[in-house]
C-alpha cells in the first residue's frame, strides 16, 4: 500500500499512474445485474469518459475515416447534413429496411 501513499503525495505522476494501473482491479458482478443495470453502468462510464475526453485516445482509423469523408465532400461525391436532416435520413433508412 506504500505505492498508493506515494501516489497521493504527487511525487512521481508517471510511475504513480503505472502503480495505480497495476493495483486497481475492479470486479463487477455482471451475472447479477439486469440488462437495465448494465446499460446504466455503461451510460455512467460513457458520461465520465466524455467529461475527460482529452484523456481518451482516438484510434488511428478514426482519423483515416474522417480524412476520407472530407475528401468525398471536397470531390463533390458526398455532403454534410445538418442534424435534423441526418436524423430524418436515418429514420427513413430504418423504416425502409426489411424486418429480420
Amino acid at each position: 500500500m506504500e505505492e498508493i501513499a506515494n501516489c497521493r503525495d504527487g511525487s512521481d505522476a508517471v510511475s504513480c499512474s503505472q502503480d495505480m494501473a497495476d493495483i486497481m482491479h475492479l470486479t463487477i458482478p455482471l451475472h447479477e445485474m439486469t440488462a437495465a443495470d448494465k446499460l446504466q453502468a455503461i451510460e455512467e462510464i460513457w458520461a465520465d469518459l466524455a467529461r475527460e475526453s482529452r484523456d481518451v485516445p482516438s484510434p488511428t482509423w478514426h482519423g483515416d475515416v474522417l480524412r476520407a469523408r472530407e475528401q468525398r465532400v471536397a470531390d463533390g461525391t458526398a455532403r454534410f447534413l445538418d442534424i435534423d436532416d441526418a436524423k430524418q435520413a436515418v429514420r427513413k433508412q430504418i423504416n425502409e429496411s426489411p424486418s429480420p
